[in-house]
């Protein structure tokens, strides 16, 4: 059996690149050999006539990752697409919605942008003072782009729910120290790990960022990962819708932090609280760190725990809802039949 898989003709492949582990694995590879053709032929053309720095502002560290990242989303949408038409032998059963898709797509283009980076760092630091010519920097550069080519084909050809728990788990890792690095405080680690996404420079970006995205791939797993978990009877089946209603609940409560960092809170701080007739005007007079941590402390021990306890379980039974806007205003109300 070996000896076929490895002995698989290129017609084979190209007509069914999902049908088998050995067919997966020459698709991911022939993915790879294209990329590095075209990566490298377009980095010649980018850096024809000059050498490049292997790291910083238009370096090859630079153009590889950047390039790679391009790559990695181009190559997670193709996969999953062709996935939908011929579903790999052993995948799920569940099929990816779009946006599911998409934030897929974006955390392997990030994972592969931000890695990239540092691997050019680290190696410029081992070599300092080095530049790269013309001819290296676009093999290397082109090399670069097939391993994510590589690696993300077999990563969408080959998704599963431990799969997915690898890929959120490295974008977590990767968002959370990119934040850091990039944090102009230096001592915001002395407050706590929120306190990385209530600023106005790139660290806040890619620290809310991170949590949308990966928000979004939580409820993936919910959806994708419960799939295959089995339901042959009423009590199972309701096994499994709980576990569903709780990732999902835990993803949007992670992309909800993201979407509306404590930053808002200290917004309504210099507005709406600073009103001496207010309720809140007590909050007006707090210095940031003590808004931040009021803001956290009301989030986390009063309106989260009521969220999850009591509004998420017993959503379903209620009888009149109210559906308000971004300013609090009641926009429409319903009322359940009896």
């Amino acid at each position: 059996m070996s000896g076929m898989i490895d002995r698989l003709p290129l017609t084979a492949v190209l007509r069914h690149p999902l049908a088998s582990a050995g067919s997966r694995e020459s698709a991911a590879l022939l993915v790879g050999a294209v990329t590095l053709i075209i990566g490298s032929a377009v980095a010649l053309l980018a850096f024809w006539g000059g050498t490049m720095p292997i790291s910083g502002p238009g370096s090859i560290g630079q153009f590889a990752a950047i390039g790679a990242a391009i790559t990695a989303i181009v190559v997670f949408v193709a996969a999953r697409s062709l996935a939908r038409v011929q579903p790999a032998t052993g995948a799920s059963p569940a099929r990816m919605r779009w946006f599911d898709i998409a934030a897929l797509a974006i955390a392997h283009g990030i994972i592969a942008l931000l890695g990239w980076i540092a691997i050019a760092d680290i190696v410029e630091r081992s070599f300092v003072g080095a530049v790269v010519f013309t001819f290296a920097g676009a093999v290397l550069a082109g090399a670069a782009m097939a391993c994510t080519a590589y690696l993300v084909a077999l990563s969408a050809a080959n998704m599963s729910p431990g799969m997915l728990s690898v890929v959120l788990m490295l974008f977590l890792v990767v968002g959370a120290f990119a934040s850091m690095l990039s944090a102009s405080d230096e001592e915001w680690w002395k407050l706590h790990l929120s306190s990385l996404g209530v600023t106005d420079d790139v660290s806040a970006l890619t620290f809310n960022i991170t949590l949308i995205i990966a928000g979004v791939i939580v409820t993936t797993v919910a959806h994708f990962g419960t799939a295959s978990i089995p339901a042959h009877s009423a009590r199972a089946a309701r096994g499994r819708r709980i576990v569903r209603l709780e990732l999902t609940a835990m993803g949007v409560l992670l992309a909800g932090v993201g979407l509306f960092p404590v930053d808002r809170f200290l917004a309504l701080r210099q507005g709406a609280f600073s009103n001496p007739s207010s309720y809140f005007n007590v909050f007006a007079h707090l210095t940031d760190d003590e808004a931040i941590t009021t803001a956290l402390g009301y989030w986390n021990e009063i309106n989260m725990p009521n969220l999850v306890e009591n509004v998420m379980p017993t959503k379903h039974r209620a009888r009149l809802v109210l559906n308000k806007g971004v300013d609090h205003s009641v926009e429409s109300v319903l009322l359940r039949k009896l």
